[in-house]
């Protein structure tokens, strides 16, 4: 039986000011910016606390932004999920990003 493809960000790009934490999620393809994944859909873990993004924006066409506020990104790494396809977070082309998980960890 063949893999499915699978659709993910290529990288994803951070900052961390105590306590908000601004991530940047690099896709190699053109996004459809005419939606927008909802925040619900970002789960954020830290220090074992769930956190949903405050805000998500489009920079460009394969950047997009993801915003937590009080994220205490410190002794404990960070676990982003984005944990079910949906219409509102595709390509151009129409490939759905596939659901992923990314550790973050604070700078040592």
């Amino acid at each position: 039986m063949p893999l499915l493809p699978r659709f993910l960000p290529v990288t994803l790009d951070y900052t961390y000011v105590d306590p908000n934490l601004a991530i940047t999620l690099v896709f190699d393809e053109n996004m459809d910016q005419t939606v927008v994944p909802l925040p619900a859909q970002f789960i954020l873990t830290c220090n074992g606390i769930l956190k949903i993004a405050d805000s998500i924006a489009w920079d460009d066409a394969t950047h997009l932004s993801v915003d937590y506020s009080e994220a205490i990104l410190d002794v404990d790494p960070c676990l982003l999920r984005y944990k079910a396809k949906n219409i509102n977070f595709l390509s151009v082309a129409g490939e759905l990003v596939t659901p992923f998980e990314i550790l973050i960890a604070a700078a040592p």
